[in-house]
């Protein structure tokens, strides 16, 4: 069942739509301009149509090798819904058209919040975004005055957006910031969202259904210039293809971006902090309801099996959570209206430690190649039953460096994508007297990468905080970013810790166990049922497999799963015989699961 946003909320008022000032977030938001796309065709006094393939603008496929060009006739409005379609038929030499509409010069906004409800395309190949651009330019052609990309999804990773900002020198000098973030139940296509950002004078935030999910101010664009203080106007586009849609799977289209409402508010929003993901049975994790007078009653739930240690009643939460994962819900009245937030939370299976980096009582799969501060293998400060080996190492920070740095050579690291996806974790056990908070970051880099390449990164950078001083804990480094989308997954070369990161602080800080983890081995009862009914070839398998459905049934989507459940691809199909890429996966034993056009499930056992 389709959950449009709409239908639930009622506008009460409209003011002038042009505004520049820091918001109070002490009054309730007024809604300055909006389309709730009620009419039969697009309202002109709000948009633009933007039509053909960029080369007009000097920038031929819209500067990023996209294959479709945009026409009016692809954008559609009825039963208030805009359609943003995306169609398989040659024009204008172009084997793809589209659609693309902005607000300049017709919604123009310095500050506030910008919000969408939408259901994103499933096909293979479709690249839809909102976003905003700046209107006047007042620092120079693009990026240089500035790009805020609320919302971008590739059709090809369904459960994955991401908002980014563009910044910095003119192209190729070009530079951007993204966070990506992941669904944690069923697939954006699924459904309708609400995709938002909140700008205020040096700061931007990205929400998901009301839940933060990411924060970006100047301090993480130095020594750029922060852009981000002139008018910008909305856009709505679907993409085909290009550099970061991928693949197109021409028989699933059309597809097309279906938006229920687009708002801006001259304020802001309660919203939810939380972690989306958790380690099983973890203790004491927080969620906080920010924007909201700490007098409000917040009524909080979780999920079977959790417990609400503390917080019932107030904004903020701590919860130990059970196996199972579920929705965190706060319901409250922000004197504005009844608002109920949730964030879905995926419990992690039971990990255990299949190898070590470094283990100084034996030996890693690492080799120290450079520090910046002084390493001396030591006797364990204080034993106990989170580290109790007899032999640590003592790290003193050399606070003449800004990125004081230890990198670590590793060979036959196997594929990142398995840390990515979240199938493997790395973890590092910790004794500091440095403040709770301190970060501790740890980059995975290829061969490429330089030893001045710190603290931005190439493949991809992790971070865990110190949550006690002078007592050893076992902290899981989380995903912050990927800085290079180009480095393979394939490369990694290198593993790189820097303690306090950015600060010319000297602290002392003892570590051990820097471990690769897996989840633990599924027991019988938990095993799935294979059928014979599909065809896979060859099986064993190297990089590409062939496959079908008996009596040449069409398939809808393939997955593919570990043994411990964790799933490690999905792709739309809908072909009766496909041969598919599985080059990423690492060798090993997977469950191949095919779902028919009539919703039939055929599994069987893949070996690679």
């Amino acid at each position: 069942m389709n959950f449009r946003r709409k239908d639930i909320i009622t506008i009460f008022w409209l003011i002038p739509i042009f505004f520049s000032a820091k918001l109070m977030q002490a009054q309730c938001p007024n809604l300055v301009w909006s389309d709730e796309f009620s009419g039969t065709s697009l309202d002109l006094t709000k948009w633009n149509y933007q039509t053909g393939d960029g080369c007009a603008e000097g920038i031929c496929g819209w500067g990023n090798n996209e294959l479709q060009t945009y026409r009016q006739e692809n954008v559609e409005v009825s039963d208030g819904v805009l359609k943003i379609i995306a169609k398989a038929e040659n024009v204008d030499g172009k084997n793809y058209t589209s659609g693309r509409i902005t607000t300049r010069n017709k919604g123009d906004f310095t500050y506030g919040r910008f919000e969408a409800s939408i259901k994103l395309p499933a096909a293979n190949g479709l690249w839809p975004a909102f976003w905003t651009l700046s209107t006047n330019e007042p620092y120079g052609g693009w990026p240089q005055s500035g790009e805020i990309d609320i919302m971008e999804f590739v059709a090809n990773k369904p459960e994955e957006i991401l908002g980014t900002i563009h910044y910095g020198n003119p192209f190729p000098q070009n530079q951007f910031k993204s966070t990506y973030y992941t669904i944690q139940e069923g697939e954006f296509p699924d459904d309708y969202h609400d995709f938002a950002v909140e700008w205020e004078e040096g700061e931007i935030r990205w929400f998901i259904d009301d839940v933060l999910y990411a924060v970006k101010n100047p301090g993480d664009l130095g020594p750029f210039r922060w852009p981000f203080d002139q008018d910008m106007y909305l856009i709505l586009n679907v993409a085909v293809g290009g550099n970061l849609g991928g693949t197109v799977f021409s028989n699933l289209l059309p597809d097309a971006m279906e938006v229920d409402y687009v708002r801006v508010y001259d304020g802001f929003k309660p919203y939810l902090e939380g972690v989306q993901s958790v380690e099983n049975r973890a203790e004491n994790v927080s969620f906080k309801v920010s924007q909201l007078s700490a007098d409000v009653a917040v009524n909080w739930t979780v999920p079977d099996g959790a417990t609400i240690v503390n917080g019932q009643g107030t904004n903020q939460l701590i919860v130990s959570f059970g196996d199972q994962s579920g929705e965190v819900t706060a319901t409250f009245n922000d004197g504005c209206q009844d608002r109920s937030i949730s964030n879905y939370v995926k419990v992690a299976p039971p990990f255990a430690r299949t190898f070590s980096f470094e283990n100084f009582d034996d030996q890693g799969t690492a080799t120290l190649n450079f520090l910046t501060g002084t390493l001396s293998e030591v006797s364990n400060p204080a034993p106990d039953e989170v580290n109790n080996s007899s032999i640590v190492g003592q790290y003193v920070r050399n606070s003449a460096e800004q990125y004081d740095r230890i990198i670590y050579d590793v060979s036959g690291f196997g594929s990142a994508a398995n840390y990515l996806d979240g199938s493997k974790k790395i973890y590092l056990d910790v004794y500091t007297s440095a403040p709770v908070g301190t970060e501790i970051l740890l980059q995975l880099e290829t061969a490429n990468s330089e030893n001045n390449d710190y603290p931005v990164g190439r493949h991809s950078r992790w971070v865990a905080k110190v949550e006690e001083n002078n007592s050893w804990h076992r902290l899981v480094f989380s995903l912050l970013d990927r800085p290079d989308q180009s480095a393979s997954n394939f490369a990694i070369s290198k593993l790189v810790l820097l303690f306090d990161s950015d600060s010319n602080s000297g602290g002392t800080y003892y570590f051990d166990n820097l471990d690769s983890y897996s989840p633990m081995a599924v027991t019988s009862n938990e095993r799935i049922k294979v059928s014979q009914e599909i065809q896979i070839f060859p099986n064993p398998a190297e990089d590409e497999i062939n496959f079908k459905l008996p009596e040449n049934n069409t398939i809808d989507f393939v997955e593919i799963f570990t043994l411990n459940g964790q799933r490690v691809l999905r792709q739309r199909i809908q072909a009766s015989q496909y041969n598919l890429n599985i080059g990423h996966l690492e060798k090993g034993t997977y469950l191949f699961k095919a779902t028919d056009m009539d919703g039939k499930v055929f599994v069987q056992k893949l070996i690679k």
